[in-house]
């Protein structure tokens, strides 16, 4: 059993989503082909933190996108899902809203923001610039 603290004061469900690609020996998986010359599989873990206990444990082909592997799961309403950025599909995580859960990830590419420019500069000529990276964002989801 275990008697961890979570370390969050949270009355709802916290899931944990993420994969990792295994490889493979070529003979035995015929079905595992990643590449020319590799095999491999990939192990999708939904994960509950509450007791570090898989929920959701699916091997497919190293060649499924995890956002794919969205779709096969029920989202809980009320619950807390941390992903990883290549389950960012806003249309997929809008159902899941729509359920009721909730969805904490990081953008696919850092958002770029405008430069700021201090009132009052003199000699500034031009448009302002768009390459100025934000800090680390998440994209966080709200109850309907």
């Amino acid at each position: 059993m275990c008697r961890e603290v979570f370390g969050l004061d949270v009355a709802n469900t916290v899931y944990a989503f993420d994969s990792t690609t295994i490889g493979l020996c070529t003979l035995p998986f015929p079905w595992a082909r990643y590449r020319s010359k590799q095999h491999a599989m990939k192990l999708h873990n939904l994960l509950d933190l509450r007791g570090n206990i898989t929920t959701l444990l699916r091997i497919s082909p190293a060649r499924l996108h995890d956002v794919n592997v969205l779709d096969d799961l029920r989202p809980e309403a009320g619950a807390f899902y941390v992903m990883d950025r290549g389950n960012v599909d806003f249309e997929r995580l809008h159902r899941w809203m729509l359920a009721g859960a909730l969805f904490v990830t990081r953008p696919q590419e850092p958002p770029v923001r405008p430069r700021q420019v201090p009132a009052g500069r003199q000699g500034h000529r031009g448009p302002l610039r768009l390459d100025h990276p934000s800090p680390a964002v998440l994209f966080l989801s709200r109850a309907p």
